[in-house]
């Protein structure tokens, strides 16, 4: 009777804190272990006190580059996790005790380097734009009573579309979106047919195919639409040639330039800051190494076991490779000498001048059929790229920074917008 007793009492005191602790989580507050990058700290509310998370000037600064590179898109996922690792990124550090003494330290497990998977999970919590959403509270989004270590802008541009935080009506939600069937990149998504998906048939609208006709002596490849009722055809180089001359008629619209440029000048300058902050993230990892050197030099000096002396020479020979390393990139990035904004500004205004050259000269015919995708508000025909090409109609649908040249004469000709 006193076993069942002290069991149902146990049950009693769970069934009243766990869903004390679920109750506030839904009002907004943390109630778990803190996720990389905070801290938690009990601060006086109109709920009694209770627990926030807070930002960790030691953590946070990795997380907040990993946002901020993932936004920029200039580096693939493989490349950011390589650059927060070499700014000194290590995970967090958990004691082990011994299963007959808890008070008993038998090692420490983390300081492990970051991995895509890690990496992943982080762009996709939705905590680090001050949003709660996990099983307490039902999977359903919940602002936090304490703010982020980034916004929310930037936690949509940094999910690229998959996840999206929004604000309808005072709530929150949180969109998991699939891009379009025909955007997925698929097997026959390859760069050999790389404008198939920007350009449409003339008569369908639709996205065309790309293959390979196969002739008596070679093959003949081109972009169709014979699938949907109607044949279409029009030949791989045909078709690209056409693009070649429309690209050489586009420039960017004279009244917007001044707005591109001082948009450079923001880019430039905040790049100029993040370099900044780079540098302090590594010397304060530094100082927290050779902390940690001192500190297992000192543990050696206590030791007799040679076994315990054994390990901690490890772990210390492990910290001054790391320091070592450290050193080497602080001192590459010390050694680079940031980019003049003259220099930015005259390659800036010769691509604005030379617009085919930054489409044309693009190596990854993918990323090329990207940019020419960038200059339309609407997906093109390609009757309507034809008849642009040859100067013979204007087009609507092409977005206000661009305009289009007369090949005729070298007058801009206005284009009509939607």
């Amino acid at each position: 009777m006193e076993a069942e007793r002290a069991k149902d009492e146990v049950r009693d005191i769970l069934s009243r804190m766990i869903g004390a602790q679920v109750r506030y989580t839904r009002m907004g507050y943390w109630m778990r272990a803190t996720p990389y990058g905070f801290d938690s700290k009990r601060v006086e509310t109109g709920n009694g006190k209770r627990y926030v998370l807070v930002r960790n000037s030691k953590e946070a600064p990795f997380i907040e580059k990993m946002f901020e590179l993932r936004c920029q898109g200039h580096l693939s996922d493989t490349k950011i996790v390589e650059e927060i690792n070499n700014l000194g990124y290590a995970s967090r550090y958990q004691n082990r005790r011994a299963k007959t003494d808890k008070t008993q330290i038998t090692g420490r497990a983390g300081g492990n380097k970051l991995t895509l998977k890690r990496f992943w999970l982080y762009i996709a919590n939705p905590i680090y734009a001050g949003v709660i959403c996990e099983k307490w509270t039902e999977d359903q989004p919940v602002k936090g009573r304490f703010e982020g270590l980034v916004s929310m802008e930037t936690f949509n541009a940094a999910n690229r579309g998959k996840l999206t935080l929004s604000v309808q009506g005072g709530a929150i939600e949180l969109i998991k979106r699939r891009a379009p069937e025909f955007q997925l990149r698929k097997g026959s998504h390859n760069a050999e047919y790389p404008y198939r998906k920007v350009v449409t048939c003339p008569e369908c609208h639709r996205p065309f195919f790309g293959s390979a006709a196969k002739g008596r002596f070679k093959y003949y490849p081109g972009y169709h639409c014979n699938k949907r009722g109607h044949h279409y055809r029009v030949p791989k180089e045909e078709l690209e040639a056409t693009v070649e001359a429309f690209v050489r008629r586009v420039t960017f619209s004279q009244e917007h330039i001044d707005n591109l440029m001082q948009a450079i000048r923001i880019v430039w300058e905040q790049r100029q800051e993040g370099f900044g902050q780079e540098e302090a993230v590594l010397d304060e990892r530094l100082k927290e190494l050779h902390a940690q050197a001192f500190a297992t030099v000192d543990k050696i000096k206590l030791l007799s076991s040679q076994t315990a002396i054994k390990y901690m020479e490890e772990e210390l020979m492990k910290v001054e490779e790391e320091i070592a390393k450290l050193d080497e990139e602080k001192e590459q990035k010390q050694k680079e000498q940031p980019i003049s904004f003259e220099v930015v500004m005259a390659y800036a205004k010769y691509f604005l001048q030379h617009m085919d050259y930054l489409l044309l000269q693009q190596i990854d015919p993918l990323k090329k059929a990207d940019f020419f995708s960038v200059i339309f508000d609407q997906t093109p025909t390609y009757s309507e790229i034809a008849s642009v090409a040859l100067d013979e109609t204007e087009l609507t649908g092409i977005n206000e920074l661009f305009k289009l040249k007369n090949n005729s004469v070298s007058s801009m000709v206005r284009v009509k917008r939607l």
